[in-house]
């Protein structure tokens, strides 16, 4: 679980000034991000000689914390489903597509960390959200009326089963317009023999692009979690896709 507080979210600078002490993050090789195929030359090139990830974390957080300065964040108070009394902060940041394409398509992103160990993709996740939460807090901070103070939002926040994706209202559009075998990494071509289905050997990038972060399920009363999709990390390694 996170431990975040008012001190650790201060600003996103400080958060990269503490997390230079962490071990350096892995890339994919290039031999296993296979994107030959893919059409677009420039798209390509940025995909396979991306940012470092700790830079790629880094602009993100700056990108997502210029637009919750110009209202561009919306959050929700969503009930869960599965368990009455438990709710969670859902955050919709919209991000330019290059970046967008970065985080989630490149071999220094968020798939390619999951691709890599669950390890090291569940420590991508943590890293993006303790990074994403100055841009949280400014969001939440010009939200009037928002139904959960800034206290259980961080509750929300720092739970376990917080997580990165792309928005829910794009997720299954975009894969599906996607072109259905873009990435031949070896242990996603080895599970995926359908190319109608083949979610995670897709690329996609959607317009406008923008990512949803999920908090996890807590009750307002007493701050406990409802943990869910508890083999997220599992299914990411072995096929790309969350389930």
């Amino acid at each position: 679980m996170l431990v975040l507080d008012d001190r650790a979210i201060r600003s996103a600078a400080e958060l990269f000034a503490f997390r230079k002490q962490d071990p350096k993050m892995r890339m994919v090789p290039k031999a296993m991000w296979k994107i030959d195929d893919l059409g677009d030359p420039q798209r390509r090139e940025r995909l396979l000689k991306p940012l470092t990830p700790e830079a790629l974390l880094e602009d993100v957080a700056a990108e997502a914390m210029q637009v919750a300065q110009k209202g561009g964040i919306r959050l929700c108070w969503e009930p869960c489903r599965d368990k009455a009394g438990f709710h969670r902060v859902l955050a919709s940041i919209p991000l330019a597509g290059a970046l967008f394409d970065q985080l989630f398509n490149s071999r220094a992103g968020y798939r390619a960390q999951f691709y890599l160990s669950v390890g090291e993709g569940h420590a991508f996740n943590r890293a993006i959200v303790e990074c994403l939460t100055p841009a949280i807090r400014a969001a939440h901070a010009r939200q009037t009326g928002f139904p959960a103070d800034w206290q259980l939002v961080l509750k929300s926040l720092g739970g376990g089963s917080s997580k990165v994706w792309i928005s829910k209202d794009q997720a299954d559009l975009d894969f599906m317009k996607a072109a259905p075998i873009a990435l031949r990494a070896p242990r996603w071509v080895d599970f995926w023999r359908d190319p109608a289905t083949s979610w995670g050997l897709r690329l996609p990038l959607p317009s406008p692009s923008q990512v949803h972060l999920k908090g996890a399920f807590i009750r307002p009363e007493d701050g406990k979690h409802f943990p869910t999709k508890r083999d997220r990390g599992e299914h990411l390694h072995e096929e790309g896709w969350p389930r």
